[in-house]
């Protein structure tokens, strides 16, 4: 079995195969449509890691004194695209209306402080990398991820067997986790 998956998704492919294999139509939909963009990250992934060949990121300073977060939240607004959207909220920002942002805006802000109480780590990188959570990504996305880039996605699920990925602390701790095991 590969266990090496360069694009770091919180749902595995298996998962997204067994629904897209069920009768519901919309839950097939939206895996299907789900595993298409997953296949295209992971293809963009495993050239960008080719081309790097086994060079490792840059190492860890602690030149900031750290203890807060950097969040910025943007509005994907059903785009695939990578690139972050239009920003919705950003550190020390009231509350939206919009709950995904919110919940986006609390999980980063918690597993941060984690790192943060835990190992003195200052976000992502050692070094105060800002945390910048994209929700709303794509239309019926079964799947969170973290783009290597700096990025973490968030998709709305298909409205019936995966919905609100941001509403799990565990799975925005996943995601951002990728990042610090990239750094």
């Amino acid at each position: 079995m590969n266990t090496h998956n360069p694009l770091h998704c919180i749902l595995p492919p298996g998962i997204l195969h067994k629904l897209a294999r069920t009768g519901d139509e919309q839950v097939r939909s939206a895996a299907l449509r789900t595993l298409e963009l997953d296949h295209k990250f992971r293809l963009a992934r495993a050239e960008t890691a080719a081309r790097r060949g086994g060079r490792s990121a840059a190492p860890v300073t602690f030149s900031r004194i750290g203890g807060q977060p950097n969040r910025t939240i943007y509005d994907q607004q059903h785009s695939s695209a990578q690139t972050p959207g239009r920003v919705v909220r950003r550190e020390a920002q009231r509350q939206v209306t919009d709950t995904a942002v919110n919940q986006a805006y609390d999980g980063l802000g918690a597993t941060y402080s984690y790192y943060w109480s835990t190992f003195q780590r200052d976000s992502i990188d050692g070094q105060g990398l800002p945390l910048l959570g994209l929700v709303h990504y794509a239309t019926d996305y079964d799947n969170a991820f973290w783009d290597n880039a700096g990025h973490m996605f968030f998709g709305d699920g298909d409205g019936k067997v995966l919905t609100e990925t941001t509403a799990g602390i565990d799975v925005i701790g996943h995601e951002l986790t990728h990042g610090v095991t990239q750094h």
